[in-house]
């Protein structure tokens, strides 16, 4: 950490959200007590703004008050950000409050009882299913951790052997251990004649990170269209490596337009639906998935010859062509 994090760092976004929730809890803290008075809003001045806070800009409101300013001065903004004592209140802070705190808004997760941990997790949401497995393995290891009485505690970086924190190590510990059966699957996604967005997409779906990718493995319209058997798969994976299969090079890119097109179309309709209140037509997504596999083909692949008629009507001649 003395060193910085680089931009792009996995844990600078987890760093980001310890500081803003931090300053947030203290102003809260502040304008509860008394020691500063936000500015108020409305005709009988009910409603009271000390902090406004969107993505990395912050704007205090507050009274034209000495007082207001001796509580600015208090908080650590605008000093030496990679000084322990800058961030000892804010640690405490949130340790205090969210770990082990409590008092009367009861907000802290962790109870040492006994020599045990207890631990009450309240979410803003349901876990998802890959975020269950997430959370058993959070409570996994956090279960085996003992405190010791008249111990000094420390920091320790666990995946390093020296203990000190290096982006190599984070990047090596966070790596799923299913991706290198995965790696040549995902490399087709990023080589793919599918727009960057469509990519990006794919690539989620193919490492299980889209919430309903069971949905949109349901439809067979697209196999009929194109004269093959439907695929019966068990994971997003093996649905696109066995509608890769049987081809050429220059076959296999232009078939893989049509799984790119049809997923993103399903996705696009899913959101619709949940969001917009719309309806599935799927008569409207097979024509996008046509239009829109044609013309990434025909923009990028310099083999493809055919007309839109040609491929609207025999795709699969089309492919076999090539």
């Amino acid at each position: 950490m003395e060193r910085g994090l680089r931009q792009g760092d996995m844990l600078a976004p987890f760093l980001f959200l310890i500081v803003s929730e931090g300053l947030n809890g203290l102003f809260m803290n502040a304008v509860k007590l008394g020691e500063f008075s936000g500015y108020k809003v409305g005709t009988s001045g009910s409603c009271e703004i000390s902090l406004l806070q969107f993505a990395d800009d912050t704007i205090f409101m507050g009274e034209a008050s000495f007082q207001n300013v001796v509580v600015m001065k208090g908080i650590p903004v605008g000093a030496w950000a990679d000084r322990l004592q800058t961030w000892d209140p804010v640690c405490n802070k949130i340790m205090r409050d969210f770990l082990w705190g409590g008092g009367e808004e009861d907000k802290k997760i962790a109870w040492w009882i006994d020599g045990v941990w207890y631990w009450d997790f309240l979410w803003r949401r349901p876990l998802l299913g890959r975020e269950l497995q997430w959370f058993e393995s959070l409570l996994s290891d956090i279960s085996s951790v003992q405190l010791v009485e008249g111990a000094f505690d420390r920091w320790s970086w666990l995946p390093s052997s020296d203990g000190v924190y290096s982006v190599s190590s984070a990047y090596s510990f966070m790596q799923d251990p299913l991706l290198p059966t995965q790696d040549h699957a995902l490399s087709e996604v990023w080589k793919s004649l599918a727009p960057s967005n469509i990519k990006a997409f794919s690539w989620r779906l193919l490492l299980d990170r889209i919430a309903s990718r069971e949905n949109l493995l349901k439809r067979q319209l697209v196999f009929r269209w194109l004269g093959v058997d439907p695929i019966i798969a068990s994971s997003p994976r093996d649905h696109f490596i066995g509608f890769k299969i049987g081809w050429n090079n220059s076959q296999r890119r232009v078939a893989l337009t049509v799984w790119f097109a049809t997923v993103w179309n399903l996705w696009l309709a899913r959101n619709s639906i949940v969001f917009k209140g719309g309806l599935f037509n799927h008569e409207n997504i097979m024509e996008l998935v046509k239009k829109q596999s044609w013309a990434w083909a025909k923009v990028k692949v310099k083999e493809v010859s055919y007309s839109f008629y040609a491929w609207y009507t025999n795709p699969l001649l089309c492919i076999h062509g090539l």
